[in-house]
C-alpha cells in the first residue's frame, strides 16, 4: 500500500535551465508536500466512509519524505505493531478496506476461538444490549463482565464469579450473562456407539437462542454478542487512485513554489 512519485531531474534541468542542485532540492520538497496532500485526501475519505473513525485510525497513515539522495516520497499505512496488548499493525487491521476480503480477527475473537466458544471463520458483532463507546466499539468493562460470567479462562487466570459479596454485587449490577452455543439443531449430536442412541450435543449452553453472549433481564433475554460467519468485504478505498489524484493536482504547483523558494534562499 504505497505510492511513489518520481521525476526526471535531468529532463527538468534541461527544460528549465536551472542547476541540478536547485532542481533536486525543489523536487525533494515538492515530492514530500505532494505525499502529504495524498495523506490528507485519504484522511478525508476515512471521515466520509468510516463510522466515527478513532484517533488511532486517523493517525494510521505515514509519510516517508523524499531525500536528496532518494527523490521519491511515500505515503502508506503504518506497518509497526501498535504495542501493548495489541500485536497487530494498522496495515493489518485496515487491510481489508483497501484490498477486500475478510477482516483481521480481533484479539477478543482469537481468545474465544482458542477456548472453543466460536469456530474458525466466525466473528462476533455487538447485540442490542451491548454498550458501545463513542466510536462504536465494545465497552471494555462490559467485555470483562461478559468473559467473567460465561466462564472464560486463560492460562493462570480465572475470573469466574464467586460467592463473595463483591462478586454477587458485580453480577447483580451487570445482569446475569450466559453463553448460548446456538440452536440444538445446529450442534453436532453425541451418539452412543454401542446402541446408536443420541444422548446430547457438543458445545456449551445449547439453547434455542442464536450463538453468542446473552443477558437475562427479568423474564426476557437480550443479546450482547451475536456470532456470525465472517463477512467478505469489498474494497472501500483505492489507495493508488487517491495518491495519483494528489500528484496530478498538486505536484506541479508544489514544484514551482519549491523552486522559487530554493532560488530565493540559495547561498
Amino acid at each position: 500500500m504505497k505510492i511513489s512519485v518520481k521525476t526526471d531531474v535531468g529532463g527538468v534541468i534541461k527544460a528549465l535551465g536551472n542547476t541540478e542542485k536547485q532542481v533536486r532540492a525543489a523536487t525533494m520538497i515538492a515530492l514530500t508536500k505532494t505525499a502529504k496532500h495524498a495523506q490528507k485526501a485519504m484522511y478525508d475519505e476515512f471521515r466520509q466512509r468510516f463510522d466515527r473513525p478513532t484517533p488511532t485510525v486517523m493517525k494510521s497513515l505515514f509519510v516517508d519524505p523524499a531525500k536528496k539522495h532518494k527523490l521519491a516520497a511515500r505515503m502508506y499505512l503504518k506497518d509497526r505493531a501498535l504495542g501493548g496488548k495489541n500485536p497487530r499493525s494498522m496495515s493489518e487491521i485496515l487491510a481489508h478496506h483497501f484490498v477486500g476480503g475478510g477482516r483481521q480477527h480481533k484479539q477478543l475473537e482469537d481468545a474465544l476461538r482458542s477456548s472453543g466458544y466460536i469456530d474458525a471463520g466466525e466473528i462476533i458483532v455487538p447485540g442490542a444490549a451491548a454498550k458501545l463507546d463513542r466510536y462504536g466499539n465494545m465497552n471494555r468493562g462490559q467485555i470483562t463482565q461478559i468473559l467473567s460470567q460465561i466462564g472464560y479462562k486463560r492460562a493462570g487466570y480465572d475470573s469466574s464469579p464467586t460467592d463473595s459479596r463483591r462478586s454477587k454485587r458485580n453480577v447483580s449490577r451487570a445482569g446475569v450473562i450466559f453463553w448460548s452455543g446456538g440452536p440444538m439443531s445446529s450442534r453436532r449430536k453425541l451418539v452412543d456407539k454401542a446402541s446408536g442412541i443420541a444422548y446430547g450435543t457438543t458445545g456449551t449452553g445449547a439453547t434455542n437462542l442464536p450463538k453468542g453472549a446473552w443477558m437475562r433481564a427479568g423474564r426476557s433475554v437480550k443479546p450482547l454478542w451475536i456470532v456470525v460467519n465472517g463477512a467478505s468485504y469489498r474494497r472501500r478505498f483505492d489507495f493508488m487512485r487517491t495518491g495519483q489524484a494528489a500528484v496530478d493536482r498538486h505536484f506541479g504547483n508544489e514544484f514551482e513554489a519549491a523552486l522559487r523558494y530554493v532560488k530565493a534562499t540559495e547561498r
